[in-house]
């Protein structure tokens, strides 16, 4: 069972330096993994809704 949810910035900084604070802990260092691809993601979906990328016009000869 896969389960979303989505956090307030202010409570996902909290979370990540909280993990960060238990490293080398390797639990800690999978949910903080995680947590930083879950960003990643997050920061690339956004960018894609935000940029149109438009083809050059053709050009016949």
């Amino acid at each position: 069972m896969k389960l979303t949810v989505e956090i307030d910035i202010i409570l996902f900084n909290c979370i990540e330096r909280f993990l960060e604070s238990q490293l080398p802990n390797p639990e800690a260092a999978v949910i903080l993994q995680a947590l930083e691809d879950v960003a990643i993601k997050h920061t690339a979906k956004a960018l894609r809704e935000r940029i149109t990328i438009s083809e050059p016009p053709q050009i016949d000869l």
